[in-house]
C-alpha cells in the first residue's frame, strides 16, 4: 500500500510539472494579441472619434443630511417575501461508510 501511495504521489508530481512546462512553452511561443502597426492605427482612429458630453450627476448628499434622517430621495417600497410551506420531506443519504 505504501508503494502504491508513493508511486501515485510521484506520478501526480511529475505530471503536474510536465503540464506546467508544456503550458509555459505554448504560451511563450504563441502569437501576440495585437500587432504594433494595428495598435498604432487603432490609437489614431480612436482620436478621430467624436465625443459627447454626459449630463452631470446629482450632488452627493452631505453627512449632515444623512445623520438628520431627512430622506434625500424616495426609497422604493420593500417587497413582501412569500414563504412556501414546508412538506416535511428531507431525503437522507445512507452509506455504509463505517463497515
Amino acid at each position: 500500500m505504501k508503494l502504491v501511495k508513493l508511486g501515485l504521489r510521484i506520478y501526480i508530481a511529475l505530471s503536474t510539472i510536465v503540464g506546467f512546462l508544456v503550458g509555459w512553452i505554448l504560451l511563450a511561443h504563441s502569437g501576440k494579441p495585437v500587432a504594433n502597426q494595428a495598435a498604432a492605427q487603432g490609437a489614431q482612429s480612436a482620436q478621430q472619434i467624436t465625443t459627447f458630453k454626459l449630463d452631470p450627476l446629482p450632488p452627493v448628499p452631505s453627512l449632515n443630511d444623512m445623520v438628520s434622517g431627512a430622506p434625500v430621495r424616495p426609497l422604493p417600497a420593500p417587497q413582501q417575501i412569500q414563504i412556501q410551506p414546508s412538506t416535511g420531506f428531507s431525503p437522507r443519504f445512507r452509506t455504509s461508510g463505517s463497515r
